[in-house]
Order: C-alpha cells, then structure tokens, then sequence
C-alpha cells in the first residue's frame, strides 16, 4: 500500500513538471500602465475619437506570445467626464495588426473615473506587440452639443503577458 502511494505520488509530481515546462514562456502582470489620449478640439455633439501612443517595453530577444487585458479605467485630464461623454470603446491600433476592440462603457458618465467592462475574447492581441509602439483609441459620445477645447484623458490599464 505505501509503495502504491509513493508511485502515485510520484507520477503526480512528474505530471506537474510536465504541465509546468510544457506551459512554456514567462507570465507576467502589467499593472497601472497609463496612456494619456488626446481628442483635438474644437468638438461636436455624437462620435468622436480620443488616441494616444504606448510603446511596450519588452526585453530584447523576448516575443510576446500572448495578451489579456484584465482591467481599464478612463478619467479626464481637462474637466469631469460625468456628462461629458458616453459609450466609450476601447480599441488598439497598429501596423501590424488590424484594429481590436478590447473593452467599452456602456452609458453616460456618471463620474470622472469610469471602469470599462473588459471583452471576454481577446484573441491574437500578441501581433500588437511586434511593432515598436500601440495607437490606443477610444472612441466616445461627446454629450454637450459643442466643445471648443482639446480633451485630454488618461487610459489605465492592468493586463497579463506571456512571453518566451
């Protein structure tokens, strides 16, 4: 009986390693990365579009292998965002990837800090990563029927990559 016990526990510690080394690549968390956006003003009533440059600093010789975006909070440089904006969407941009959606606000600002809700599927988001930089955009309903001034929001993030 102990020698079953030992085989068995064996063999469970050998699947573990397996499952461990075949997982492959390097997990690793990017928590509170900030973005400013920029929508140049002057502005009008219904779509509108805010867009700002993040470039990832990955370590040399490493290729991200996958992406998930885990949160993403937007606020307002200039003025509150409560009822100022609504139906915000998430997206990025790149050369070398089509453009993504990736979370969204659904409704009028109520406050200056909205939390988006992230999209559950977020694939291939990996092919943003193999330029030198990532368009971040969002786009908005400016609520008031005119707004003669830049708008400048800052775009937080947390996410969870995995690299080789």
């Amino acid at each position: 009986m102990l020698r079953h016990k030992t085989i068995s526990n064996f063999l469970l510690v050998l699947a573990s390693l397996i499952l461990i080394n075949c997982s492959g690549g390097n997990q690793s968390r990017l928590e509170k990365i900030r973005v400013n956006l920029k929508s140049e003003g002057p502005l009008y009533n219904g779509p509108n579009t805010a867009t700002g440059i993040w470039k990832p600093a990955i370590s040399q010789g490493k290729q991200v292998k996958s992406v998930r975006f885990t949160q993403v909070k937007i606020s307002s440089i200039d003025t509150s965002l409560n009822g100022l904006a609504a139906n915000l969407v998430f997206q990025l941009a790149s050369s070398n990837a089509e453009m993504k959606k990736i979370a969204f606000f659904k409704g009028k600002a109520l406050s200056n800090e909205l939390v988006f809700q992230v999209a559950g599927e977020q694939e291939n988001l990996e092919e943003f990563f193999k330029g030198q930089e990532i368009t971040f955009v969002v786009d908005y309903d400016l609520i008031p029927d005119e707004w003669n001034e830049n708008l400048t929001f800052t775009l937080e993030f947390d996410a969870e990559l995995v690299t080789d």
